[in-house]
């Protein structure tokens, strides 16, 4: 269990290290922001997949996804580190292997994140605390282990139609 949270919180840091390699690399940041945003869309979809293979679809799971949507695209807050954070747990609840994947993926996106949010010098500060805020809140459910366990196909749901509304963000920016 130590090792699992350890995992969850080693991908958080992706953020941090793309934040510092964005600091590194200034001058090619510009240059490679297509490329930063490709990625980033490459690993949304491979989060989506992923959470697809969890799923049981029925009507609750269907309404929760549409309402992780809407959540997404009618809240104007960058919500993201809210659903890798809930991302985190469903890989802690399932296994050690969708863990891994999971804590990779989020690596990953926040190298990129970290490194595109490097532009923004003035805003970096209240990302970080926030998004930080986001990703460990979600924490809180592990007290709720059996609630969440039993009902982990809603959560699934919810996390699903999040990560639709940031990929359809990032489609049509």
């Amino acid at each position: 269990m130590n090792l699992a949270l350890f995992i969850l919180i080693l991908s958080f840091l992706g953020l941090i290290i793309g934040i510092f390699l964005g600091k590194v690399t200034e001058e090619e940041i510009r240059p490679g922001k297509k490329y930063f945003n490709y990625l980033q869309i490459l690993i949304l979809v491979a989060i989506i997949i992923s959470l697809l293979f969890l799923a049981n679809f029925n009507l609750i799971f269907l309404l929760l996804l549409i309402l992780g949507f809407l959540f997404e695209n009618f809240i104007k807050y960058d919500k993201l580190y809210l659903y890798f954070g809930l991302y985190g747990l469903i890989g802690y609840l399932t296994s050690e292997n969708y863990l891994v994947l999971a804590a990779v993926l989020i690596f990953i996106y926040g190298l990129t994140y970290g490194t595109l949010l490097y532009e923004n010098k003035k805003l970096i500060n209240k990302f970080v605390l926030m998004n930080l805020f986001l990703f460990f809140i979600t924490f809180l459910f592990l007290f709720t282990k059996p609630f969440l366990f039993d009902k982990m196909n809603l959560f699934i749901g919810f996390i699903l139609g999040g990560f639709m509304g940031v990929l359809k963000r990032k489609l049509y920016k």
